[in-house]
């Protein structure tokens, strides 16, 4: 039968250290547009952060975000698949977690709203200058509370597809860890360094293209 699809991570796999595609990647997919061959980009990050040049291209019809907890169409954002951490596992895990010095991004609808306060203190996370300005670009700062954004969320129909948490210390590492041990629900990772992804303990990009 041949090769009819290809799954790709984008950070540290598919896309440059300074987050870009090289030449030889867009070789590479546009020879398989040429051949008929259907691309999909796997990420932990939402769909509004994927490069849009990516997305654009006619072998790319979907794609697996926010670690795999929803599958959409990449030209309609359709949903086609979810499986979500939810507004109220995340509240608790807010709640848990408020007294320490961490951010708290929400991923839902297709966007990752961050805290104003904690948005413009990214840079004292320890991330590098690369990641951050990735980090920074995909996020939409607002001046509600995580606590405030959910509810808001709530209102609007949207539920949360995951959060990710950036930390400071290894004390705030550990205290988050357990914070998000507390539910046997969650689970999580981490793609960079000093941040942990939470999201349903179901939830991983392979599950995600095995329904695919």
């Amino acid at each position: 039968m041949g090769i009819r699809i290809v799954f790709s991570d984008l950070d540290g796999t598919l896309l440059t250290y300074d987050k870009k595609l090289s030449c030889a990647t867009r070789q590479m997919l546009e020879n398989l547009t040429s051949r008929g061959i259907e691309f999909v980009p796997c990420s932990g990050r939402a769909l509004s952060g994927l490069p849009k040049e990516l997305l654009e291209l006619p072998c790319c019809h979907y794609a697996v975000c926010s670690n795999g907890a929803a599958i959409s169409e990449s030209k309609t954002d359709r949903k086609l698949f979810q499986s979500y951490m939810g507004r109220d596992r995340a509240l608790a895990l807010w709640k848990r977690v408020k007294g320490l010095d961490v951010s708290f991004d929400i991923f839902a609808g297709g966007k990752i709203w961050s805290e104003r306060r904690a948005y413009e203190r990214l840079d004292s996370y320890g991330i590098d200058e690369q990641t951050l300005k990735s980090v920074k670009g995909c996020r939409t700062p607002t001046e509600r509370t995580p606590e405030e954004t959910l509810a808001w969320l709530s209102g609007r129909g949207e539920d949360v597809e995951r959060v990710t948490l950036f930390w400071k210390t290894e004390e705030g590492r550990d205290a988050v860890i357990a914070a998000v041990a507390a539910d046997p629900t969650l689970a999580w990772t981490n793609s960079v360094p000093h941040d942990i992804e939470v999201m349903d303990a179901s939830v991983n990009k392979g599950a995600a293209l095995i329904w695919l």
